[in-house]
């Protein structure tokens, strides 16, 4: 069974201006909103949720969410966020020092 092989266009004929391109689309499609006073940059997928336990997570249907919704949101994290950093660091400073 043979495989046929794809090949990627080399350098050259793909031209540096193609990842130039989509390092500029990358960049104009983060956003900064204020929120309750605090800015939040957001990037196409959307915001970092901070779990209970310090690890993120972002929200997977957030490109399928409306503005409306997606701002909604945002309030909710945006707060949640700053409630469980807080209870965070909180339990940092609690613990004794690791050695």
């Amino acid at each position: 069974m043979t495989q046929d092989r794809l090949a990627l266009p080399d350098r050259a004929s793909a031209g540096d201006s193609s990842s130039s391109d989509a390092r500029t689309q990358t960049q104009t499609q983060t956003q900064t909103l204020t929120v309750d006073g605090e800015r939040i940059s957001l990037d196409v997928l959307g915001p970092m949720v901070i779990n209970s336990d310090g690890s993120v997570s972002r929200i997977a249907n957030w490109h399928d969410l409306t503005e409306a919704e997606q701002a909604r949101i945002l309030r909710v994290i945006a707060r949640r966020n700053a409630a469980r950093r807080q209870a965070l660091e909180r339990l940092s400073d609690g613990e004794a020092p690791s050695a």
